[in-house]
């Protein structure tokens, strides 16, 4: 089994630290993935200068596949973060050149032969989901807290669809992804930080508290969960299993800075 994150990638600047770490959501899933012992390949798009080099030499260096990360002239994307009280807040993007990605007939042969095929709503690649589906791939999708009515028209389609319940409490939550369920997904899994997690398989509702951690930054965390938890999942555990697995994953990813380290000095 080998797993293929595709989509989006930046550079998070962390303005009060002079420094900068590669990340984005399918970049950090990737590389918690291939942490855990799977093989894991990145597709997407980074730009021709010194962040996209930082960005290829720590994929590389984690041991990801990287024959699909395509470079283009221009800028690798950007985002400018502060951490306060351990937790991330995002001040500004540029998205460079990463939403020029197109999946040719060799990329889409390639994630053929992936036993998952993860996503987030800024991989630019929905219009691939409904025929990766039909085709038997298997799916999972970071919706966050902000999918608009078009993507969350792809629940269908998917495995394992995940969403940031930041906005609601425990029992919202649950209403939350009961309802969501019912649009198609066949696993929904809605992450509360500090409060936890749920899931729902159509049949029975899941919770797992938070894990402890010495936090230092949150960014990264729920990529980091949402990788455990897929491992687990394809390896056959419960979903209660696969929830306990992603929070200590979330858990380990708090205690360090950026979405998975290799951190620079600003330029």
């Amino acid at each position: 089994m080998h797993i293929a994150a595709v989509g989006d990638n930046c550079v998070d600047i962390y303005t009060h630290l002079n420094r900068t770490f590669p990340g984005g959501g399918p970049v950090n899933f990737a590389v918690q993935v291939r942490r855990q012992g799977i093989p894991a390949a990145y597709v997407g798009v980074i730009g021709d200068d010194l962040h996209g080099d930082w960005m290829a030499g720590a994929l590389v260096s984690e041991g990801i596949d990287t024959r699909f990360l395509m470079r283009l002239p221009g800028t690798t994307a950007r985002a400018w973060v502060k951490v306060e009280d351990h937790e991330r807040i995002f001040l500004r993007s540029d998205h460079g050149v990463r939403e020029q990605l197109v999946i040719t007939p060799e990329i889409d042969a390639y994630l053929a032969g992936a036993g998952l095929i993860h996503t987030t709503l800024d991989g630019c690649v929905d219009a691939h989901v409904p025929g990766w589906h039909a085709a038997g791939r298997c799916i999972s999708y970071d919706f966050s807290h902000r999918a608009t009515p078009a993507q969350l028209a792809l629940l269908p389609h998917i495995e394992v669809a995940f969403f940031s319940g930041q906005f609601f409490d425990v029992e919202a939550a649950r209403e939350q992804i009961e309802r969501l369920h019912n649009e198609g997904a066949r696993v929904i899994v809605m992450t509360l930080g500090a409060r936890g997690s749920l899931a729902f398989d159509g049949k029975q509702s899941f919770f797992q508290r938070a894990i402890e951690a010495k936090a230092v930054d949150t960014l990264g965390a729920g990529d980091a969960f949402q990788a455990a938890f897929m491992v687990a999942y394809l390896r056959g555990e419960d979903i209660a299993r696969a929830l306990e697995v992603g929070a200590v994953g979330a858990a380990q990813a708090c205690g360090s800075l950026g979405g998975f380290g290799h951190g620079h000095a600003s330029i």
